[in-house]
């Protein structure tokens, strides 16, 4: 029945036009920075000014990787809740079953959206004109774009994704704990915020700004560097779910 409710939901996410929507936005809004840059970028590659936008350099960010993952499927179990629906849910399979079906939901979508957007973003630039990938000596990992580009582009894409489904489940918490759209969606742009000045103005989703000397712990390597990533969205996954299964089952028993 958990897979049933699992396939269900993820039908659901996927036939939902907000889905799309949120997809097309991402090289809407990077024309934001693009056009103040005119002229100024005539060097850079498609990657260069997606991976400024990615990584917290540009103010878009906000929008690219705090909002718009959250926007396809965290509000879902507002409505649920609304209609009704969670109650018959936990009837069917369980309040638990229903609440890890509705998380994973909102991480796929959310890693989805972010990676099929950078893609159509790239995409896009790539036939205005900029070239796709930067030289090698002006990337990350040259030895990498030179010797396997393909592996490199899924790096980054990954990378960015990873972000996103964790901005994702912080919306899915926040959702089940306020009950109400607006703050769902603000919730992750709000927890961005308060991080980055904890933090001392380093971001919280790169592993590169996060750790200190954060190369040397993890290894400079791509791989460890990716892992790193993928432990900071597994560590904002899991605390996030922890508060997803927990408000949901504490809604079904107490009505």
């Amino acid at each position: 029945m958990k897979n049933r409710i699992f396939a269900v939901l993820l039908k659901r996410a996927f036939c939902i036009p907000l889905m799309y929507c949120s997809i097309a936005m991402f090289p809407v809004l990077l024309q934001i920075p693009l056009s103040g840059l005119t002229g100024k970028v005539d060097h850079l590659s498609a990657f260069h000014v997606l991976s400024w936008a990615m990584m917290g350099n540009m103010g878009i960010f906000m929008f690219l990787l705090c909002l718009l993952p959250a926007v396809p499927f965290t509000q879902t179990v507002v409505d649920d809740s609304d209609n009704n629906l969670i109650y018959l849910w936990a009837i069917r399979a369980g309040a638990k079953s229903y609440a890890a079906a509705y998380f994973m939901t909102v991480l796929l979508t959310g890693f989805c959206t972010v990676f099929l957007g950078s893609l159509l973003s790239l995409g896009i630039m790539t036939a205005s004109g900029y070239p796709l990938l930067p030289n090698v000596d002006q990337a990350n990992y040259g030895d990498l774009l030179q010797n396997q580009p393909v592996r490199y582009v899924l790096y980054n894409l990954v990378t960015w994704s990873l972000g996103g489904t964790a901005m994702a489940a912080i919306a899915a918490a926040a959702a089940t704990v306020f009950r109400h759209k607006v703050a769902a969606l603000a919730s992750p742009v709000s927890v961005y915020i308060i991080l980055v000045r904890l933090l001392n103005y380093r971001n919280p989703l790169d592993v590169n700004k996060l750790l200190s000397g954060g190369q040397t712990l993890l290894g400079n390597t791509p791989d460890r560097m990716l892992l790193g990533q993928l432990l900071i969205a597994a560590l904002y996954c899991a605390v996030c779910g922890c508060v997803v299964i927990y408000q949901i089952k504490r809604r079904v028993n107490h009505g």
